[in-house]
């Protein structure tokens, strides 16, 4: 079974948004029930998922585009495969092949509530109304993983040798990541990941040879 250990260092202030705010915050940064700073592992998993998915494009390979209808083509109503985006991350019909875990900081958490200005494209001044307040986080290393939690059945990987190109896929992706969070274009939220081994160039021309 695949086991990713991964640490994640993040350089800069970011934030992973609750979509609710405060009396002092009109957006606070994700944490645990007691106040402990994590990045989900729904978020991991979303940015993987947005960079496989360009990656699969430059490399040629086929992947379905995610949805239900005569029109479109989703993974499993017209055949008994799945594409790697499905067979890694799911879809509608079919469940992960992985669970992403939460990452979780390896030191102190550190909060800092920070103001921002809304720009007026027309005028390029300030909105009248565009103060926000924002509690971000402070960059640090954070611990995760990535762990394969049930086996794809045949005939989704035509071989045995199917899950490790998947896996591939997966550190690849891993490698393409440089930012997380909101305000990436303000040059909040840059990171990298680092992981034990990379995949090796012939591996990586391996996945763009398999026809999944």
């Amino acid at each position: 079974m695949i086991s990713i250990l991964y640490n994640l260092k993040i350089e800069s202030d970011f934030l992973i948004g609750t979509g609710t705010g405060s009396i002092s915050s009109d957006d606070q940064t994700v944490t645990d029930n007691n106040g402990n700073l994590i990045i989900p592992g729904s978020t991991i998993k979303g940015l993987l998922r947005w960079e496989a998915a360009a990656l699969c494009d430059y490399l040629g390979i086929y992947t379905c585009d995610g949805r239900m209808g005569e029109e479109y083509h989703l993974c499993g109503i017209h055949d008994d495969k799945l594409c790697p985006l499905c067979a890694i991350f799911g879809s509608v019909r079919h469940q992960s092949a992985f669970h992403f875990s939460s990452a979780e900081p390896t030191g102190e958490s550190k909060l800092s509530r920070r103001a921002f200005n809304a720009i007026n494209p027309e005028t390029g001044a300030v909105k009248d109304t565009g103060l926000f307040f924002y509690d971000m986080a402070r960059g640090g290393s954070f611990n995760g993983s990535i762990e394969q939690f049930y086996s794809l059945p045949e005939p989704i990987l035509k071989d045995g040798n199917g899950i490790q190109l998947l896996e591939t896929l997966l550190k690849t992706s891993l490698g393409m990541v440089r930012a997380i969070g909101r305000g990436k274009s303000r040059g909040h939220g840059a990171c990298k990941f680092e992981i034990e081994s990379w995949p090796t160039s012939d591996q990586i021309k391996e996945v763009k040879s398999w026809r999944f």
